[in-house]
């Protein structure tokens, strides 16, 4: 995607904001997909751990290090001759569970996800570093996933808003 194309939009049923993500419910995005995130990920294989954590210094904040595997599930299909991981995966099962585990009382489903740009593909055997980083005081996370070590060659980014 450049820099000047506009990010994709998914909405939730309930809400109707076209900014928004939600993972309560069914999700119609502009593909005119539907997504159901409790359902489709509830007995999804088990997500990709980190092989590296580390605090953001003077920051409420982790970096994190997930490769991901040439013959990841999610690659299957999504597409053939070019493999690329799906969005959704990557808000679920990667950047949402790893919020969840480091900041317990967020294990649950956003109320949407502002600010989300999908600005690279990843692609398998990838190297991602996941920056998160609360804001002080809410319930909003802000992420950026990267395909180098310093984080400057970002695939993704936006802001779970709980």
């Amino acid at each position: 995607m450049s820099q000047h194309q506009k990010p994709a939009e998914c909405t939730s049923g309930a809400s109707g904001n076209s900014d928004s993500a939600s993972s309560g419910a069914a999700s119609a995005c502009s593909s005119g997909a539907t997504l159901d995130f409790q359902k489709d990920f509830a007995a999804a294989p088990v997500p990709l751990d980190p092989t590296e954590e580390t605090p953001l210094e003077g920051k409420d904040g982790w970096q994190l290090v997930i490769p991901i595997p040439r013959d990841y599930f999610y690659f299957r299909g999504h597409f053939d001759g070019l493999p690329i991981l799906p969005g959704v995966v990557q808000m679920e099962l990667l950047v949402r569970r790893q919020i969840a585990k480091h900041w317990p009382d967020l294990d649950r489903g956003p109320q949407k996800i502002a600010q989300l740009k999908f600005k690279k593909t990843i692609l398998p055997g990838t190297v991602l570093t996941l920056n998160l980083e609360r804001q002080p005081g809410t319930d909003k996370v802000n992420f950026s996933m990267a395909s180098d070590p310093e984080g400057l060659d970002v695939c993704s980014s936006g802001k779970f808003i709980f």
